[in-house]
């Protein structure tokens, strides 16, 4: 199983969200864990950096059109 953190930018509602991203034979589960105003996209980062340091696993950076 891979395990990720990766930020995406959601146009309709202009914020930013963090993901935790789950892959495992071919099946991807996103979670989406917090949402950020779009123009809080330093804190957006320094969350998602801070969390997958927490969890140990990978911060992708942003995955917007993924």
């Amino acid at each position: 199983m891979k395990a990720y953190i990766c930020t995406k930018q959601d146009w309709d509602y202009e914020i930013i969200d963090v993901f935790l991203v789950l892959e495992h034979e071919g099946l991807k589960e996103k979670r989406d864990i917090r949402g950020f105003d779009d123009f809080e996209w330093e804190e957006a980062n320094k969350f998602a950096e801070l969390l997958a340091e927490t969890l140990s696993i990978e911060f992708v950076g942003d995955r917007t059109d993924t």
